[in-house]
């Protein structure tokens, strides 16, 4: 699939030109977003609630997330239209031509979910979760979570757009693809703060499995999917928490749910598949 993905692009003029600045366009967008919302946070937003409550201090955190994720992501749309041929238009979201099926994320999504739960709960127990759940009121946490699947969506559906849908094809074209694989895995772990190594290890195996979703199925959405729920789920449990608390526990569960998730990708993929090849025939 990941060929089929790339194929358009094939002896596309100055395509490293075009690629590197497509690319380019979200970093420099999301450093002119982040300092644009810092600039109004420290002269209007801070004046005004000077002593904010912990919860208005997460869901100010989310908004910063989402705003700077939304001009990186603005940025690489609009670079990418302005610098793409006209002729080799390709898509983002999937390889083969159609509509892409949205069931399938939310599927992936919800599936991820009931791994992180379970794998939570293994590690920290009831009384833990239920802690933080108390922490916050039916209203506050609506919030929060609606707030987070809008701008935590934004945040991991543009990591998944560029890093997947167009720089891992892109790279295909030239270096094959095993190589572009592990290239844009490379370089979305590098983007990640990772001080602890369990918490890199932990980034680094998320963006190959990531990658190997949309390389197995032409498709970014479970990837997507996967991505979405597991930030906004550690966002809304672990707002403080870093990479460098992950512990070799926290990544053995980890390796277990990818292997798992991975397994039903695989096995949704074959089954799509023979369902398209039987109506066409």
């Amino acid at each position: 699939m990941l060929t089929t993905w790339s194929a358009p692009w094939r002896g596309e003029p100055r395509a490293f030109l075009r690629s590197s600045g497509t690319v380019l366009a979200y970093f420099v967008g999301f450093g002119l977003g982040g300092l644009l919302f810092f600039a109004v946070f420290n002269h209007v937003l801070k004046p005004l609630v000077p002593d904010a409550s912990p919860w208005l201090k997460e869901w100010i955190n989310l908004l910063s997330t989402g705003w700077m994720f939304g001009v990186a992501l603005a940025a690489f749309l609009l670079a990418r239209a302005k610098l793409s041929a006209p002729e080799r238009r390709v898509s983002i979201w999937q390889a083969t031509s159609g509509r892409p099926a949205w069931a399938w994320g939310l599927v992936s999504a919800a599936a991820w979910l009931i791994i992180t739960m379970t794998a939570t709960l293994v590690t920290d127990g009831p009384s833990v979760m239920g802690a933080r759940a108390a922490a916050f009121g039916l209203m506050e946490w609506t919030v929060l979570l609606a707030t987070a699947l809008a701008c935590i969506g934004v945040q991991a559906a543009s990591e998944e757009i560029v890093f997947r849908g167009y720089l891992m094809p892109r790279l295909a074209v030239r270096v094959g693809a095993v190589a572009a694989l592990l290239i844009s895995t490379v370089l979305f772990t590098a983007l990640h703060t990772s001080p602890g190594l369990w918490g890199g290890l932990g980034v680094a195996l998320m963006g190959l499995c990531m990658g190997v979703s949309a390389w197995r199925t032409g498709s970014l959405l479970p990837a997507i999917g996967l991505h979405v729920v597991n930030n906004v789920f550690y966002f809304l449990y672990e707002p403080n928490g870093t990479n460098a608390d992950v512990t070799w526990i926290d990544f053995a569960l980890l390796v277990v749910g990818l292997l798992v998730w991975l397994g039903w990708v695989e096995m949704s993929h074959r089954q799509r598949s023979a369902r398209a090849s039987s109506l066409s025939n």
